[in-house]
């Protein structure tokens, strides 16, 4: 069994910076009544500029993920939700991409191997899963780390890695029983 843990790559060259949303509702560590908080569907503006770059998955915050991943999420994963995100440039440019994001919610699950080291301010320093915690689940949002962590199995991986994502990387995250 197989775990990875999504890195999201936006802070790399020249990434899309996502403008005016409301930092108190759409915060980096969401729960249930923080989601349920947040429209349905949500326009907010980026910064234009010159050869910008549109990643599938950024953490804003909270974490996002292009239009093209959603389904895949959702098929994998079905307890999911998502809100989404319509961006529009800044400077109103005609022809100017107009990418869709969502924001996905799923419950955290109680997941970590004892042998986890966790920092005192409650961020992992290594993530170990307990084996019988994950069996059959493809998509996960550890509990007990204060970081939005999201774990994908092999499974999800690939599904994820075969659309050719832009602005992503996996880090391998060990199973014990």
């Amino acid at each position: 069994m197989i775990f990875f843990r999504l890195y999201t790559g936006e802070k790399e060259g020249n990434s899309i910076k996502i403008k005016g949303l409301n930092h108190k509702t759409y915060t980096k560590n969401l729960d249930k009544p923080s989601f349920d908080k947040i429209t349905p569907f949500t326009v907010a503006y980026y910064l234009n500029r010159p050869n910008i770059e549109i990643p599938d998955f950024i953490n804003v915050p909270p974490f996002i993920l292009s239009d093209k991943y959603k389904d895949i999420f959702s098929l994998l994963e079905p307890a999911i939700e998502f809100k989404g995100i319509q961006l529009y440039p800044d400077d109103k440019t005609q022809y100017a991409p107009m990418p869709t994001y969502w924001i996905p919610y799923l419950e955290k699950t109680d997941c970590l191997h004892k042998d986890s080291e966790i920092y005192d301010i409650g961020t992992a320093k290594k993530l170990i899963l307990q084996k019988e915690a994950v069996i059959g689940k493809d998509i996960i949002r550890p509990a007990g780390i204060i970081e939005d962590v999201w774990l994908l199995s092999l499974t999800a991986a690939e599904a994820v890695l075969r659309r050719k994502p832009f602005g992503v990387n996996f880090e391998i995250i060990e199973v014990r029983e």
